[in-house]
């Protein structure tokens, strides 16, 4: 009896188990038969947060298809009609994306009048004679007939473009806009600017016992008193000419054929004249700084509010400056603030002198 009883509870075991396995299996096979709505490219799924359009346009077709992708092989999702406004975040392979219902969706570019947003760039000013800023573009290096000049950039100067028509370019200038001509400017790079050594740019320092007490003209002041200016002008003109002298010889020289006004100012194409050399001042730019370090030829600032003068000897590959002070023989530090150099420890200034 045992046994029978024992036989019918392990049979009616495996049914039971053979029951569920096969209820088990079942389901299975109904949950993966089972199609589930799919959610659309352009649906909340692919909603993420977007940056600020690029740009805007208008349908110029009589109807043009919205897909959920940057191609005809995409499906259509909606439709715009002729004169319709859209703002566009995406450019891709002929197509715009543009936002659409909830969600975003792609339209052909060539029936639309939307242009590729231009993308702004920085030129200097090539010309040595400068360049007028006129109120409406020319053609060519013609500028247009009653056209109106609004302004003037000197050589070096750096502006941004934000249009071309026709070779010339619509810049920002002082807070405004205007025209100029193409051909005078050249794309500006400021990371084509390497460093630039110092090497062969003395240091001097004017209140050396070696020269402090000579007497400059006939101001009554001695070298290291007020010789600043004429400090750095030795140590800059030492690099230009490749001639070795010191701020003794240059203030005997600059004595002996009157290089001074009277109260003690240099006359810097004097200067320059004592080897074989021409002051040629430039505008107080950026570029202008870079240019002439580039060349190889120092530059002499003013500081602490044209009260002080100094030598920019070189640029660091960071983009800071090397500055030889003559107060005291200094290697200063200096950097590009807005529109002047910042010298460390000295307020600011407004004056260059370049020679060549």
């Amino acid at each position: 009896m045992e046994s029978k009883r024992l036989g019918k509870t392990l049979e009616a075991y495996r049914n039971a188990s053979a029951s569920k396995k096969t209820a088990k299996q079942l389901s299975s096979r109904l949950a993966s038969s089972r199609k589930w709505p799919r959610k659309s490219k352009s649906s909340d799924e692919d909603i993420q947060k977007q940056d600020d359009p690029i740009g805007s346009g208008k349908v110029t077709c009589s109807a043009l298809n919205v897909r959920n992708g940057a191609g005809t092989s995409y499906e259509r999702i909606g439709g715009l009609t002729n004169g319709k406004s859209f703002e566009v975040y995406e450019e891709k392979d002929g197509w715009l994306k543009i936002k659409y219902g909830t969600g975003f969706g792609w339209i052909a570019k060539k029936y639309t009048d939307y242009k590729t947003p231009f993308k702004s760039y920085q030129v200097e000013v090539t010309s040595d004679d400068g360049l007028n800023v006129r109120d409406i573009p020319g053609n060519g290096e013609n500028p247009a007939e009653g056209s109106n000049i609004i302004g003037f950039l000197t050589y070096g100067t750096v502006v941004t473009v934000l249009e071309e028509k026709n070779g010339w370019f619509r810049i920002e200038y002082e807070g405004k806009e205007g025209w100029i001509c193409g051909e005078y400017v050249a794309k500006y790079d400021p990371g084509s600017n390497p460093g630039v050594s110092a090497s062969g740019v003395p240091l001097y320092s004017q209140v050396d016992p070696k020269w402090s007490g000579d007497y400059m003209g006939y101001s009554g002041c001695t070298i290291g008193e007020i010789g600043c200016a004429m400090t750095s002008t030795t140590m800059a003109l030492n690099k230009i000419s490749g001639k070795s002298f010191t701020p003794k010889d240059m203030n005997n020289y600059l004595n002996s054929v009157g290089g001074y006004t009277g109260d003690g100012s240099i006359y810097w194409n004097t200067a320059a004249q004592y080897v074989g050399k021409s002051y040629t001042g430039r505008e107080y730019s950026k570029a202008v700084v870079d240019n002439e370090l580039n060349s190889g030829r120092p530059v002499v600032i003013s500081v602490n509010y044209n009260g002080h003068w100094v030598c920019v000897a070189g640029r660091k590959s960071d983009g800071s400056y090397i500055i030889h002070d003559p107060s005291g023989g200094k290697v200063l530090s200096g950097s590009w603030a807005v529109n002047y150099l910042k010298v460390s420890g000295y307020a600011e200034g407004s004056y260059i002198t370049t020679f060549g």
